[in-house]
């Protein structure tokens, strides 16, 4: 790979980088564009710190991430996928997806930085383009030493941002250039019309069960129920579901609610046993132990931390 470092510290001085809005967070969402009627978008990140990068989502759209500092996990179809500077992580249209920074030694060196480019359906209209719309190819989910692919990402990012008189038609022709290499480099399935939209279905459905599971994460929810929405039988389900999450149902809902526990802590002044009721706990003890559990701490250390935080900012 080469030395992005002075590249993207000439951006720096020439261009105002569009940083992406942190959505709140929830274990699943559907990602969008910000101009949908463009049909990309392309921002740089920088200086995450430990814990999620993205939670759990998916989107319709094509999404690459070049690394260019630290390191970082994506769950995706493939499983955990290790990832560092110089990688190129890909997302395929409909894939449940989530990643996590990895602790590294706290210096002021230890964020992660990278480049993220989506690009929608709209933006491949085209008859030579309909196999990567309709998803004849599963790219893999890991790419690495490509200085090819490098390249092209920050030349559409320098495009975006300038926008220099024909920006768009560059644009373009640089994401045709991409999409061409990874179509003859890294393809990890080539699929028939039949199987491809079995994929797809797959997905959806998968899609789906999350999504119940989100609207419904204060229930009780039963194995049947989301074996039914996925049209699976519950065996069959239970090992599709870890591999898309890396977790169980059970465990999943766990961490769906007290991950809203902690929005609820943080922009609340409830008391800890009514925000535990909240996200479906009835026992108190019992949400202080899965608390504990998933966070690192009780609720009620993990508010004093936060005001603690506060004070010192």
């Amino acid at each position: 790979m080469q030395n992005y470092s002075t590249g993207l510290l000439l951006f720096d001085k020439n261009v105002i980088f569009l940083l992406m809005a942190q959505n709140k967070a929830e274990l699943l969402k559907y990602d969008t564009l910000p101009d949908p009627n463009l049909g990309i978008h392309i921002a740089e990140r920088r200086n995450i710190r430990s814990g999620p990068v993205f939670e759990k989502h998916w989107h319709d759209h094509l999404q690459l991430i070049l690394f260019i500092k630290g390191t970082a996990v994506m769950h995706c179809h493939q499983g955990a996928v290790p990832l560092q500077a110089g990688d190129v992580a890909f997302i395929n249209s409909g894939e449940v997806h989530y990643m996590d920074k990895i602790d590294s030694l706290q210096n002021e060196n230890s964020g992660l930085d990278f480049i993220i480019l989506k690009i929608s359906p709209r933006f491949l209209q085209g008859r030579f383009l309909e196999p990567v719309v309709d998803l004849h190819y599963v790219f893999v989910n890991c790419i690495r030493n490509d200085e090819i692919l490098d390249r092209t990402i920050c030349h559409i990012l320098e495009e975006y941002e300038t926008r220099r008189l024909g920006w768009e038609i560059a644009i373009r022709a640089h994401v045709l250039g991409l999409l061409s290499h990874l179509i003859r480099h890294h393809v990890d399935q080539r699929l028939g019309p039949g199987e491809s939209r079995k994929q797809q279905d797959r997905w959806f459905r998968m899609g789906k069960v999350l999504e119940y599971i989100e609207k419904n994460s204060t229930e009780e929810i039963s194995l049947k129920t989301l074996a039914d929405i996925a049209c699976q039988s519950e065996s069959h389900f239970c090992r599709s579901f870890k591999k898309i999450t890396g977790c169980s149902t059970r465990e999943y809902l766990m961490q769906l609610r007290i991950q809203k526990a902690k929005e609820l802590i943080l922009e609340t002044e409830n008391s800890i046993a009514e925000i535990g009721y909240s996200v479906g706990f009835s026992d108190n003890n019992y949400f202080s132990r899965a608390f504990r559990k998933i966070a690192g701490c009780p609720p009620r250390e993990y508010r004093k931390r936060l005001q603690t935080n506060e004070r010192t900012h």
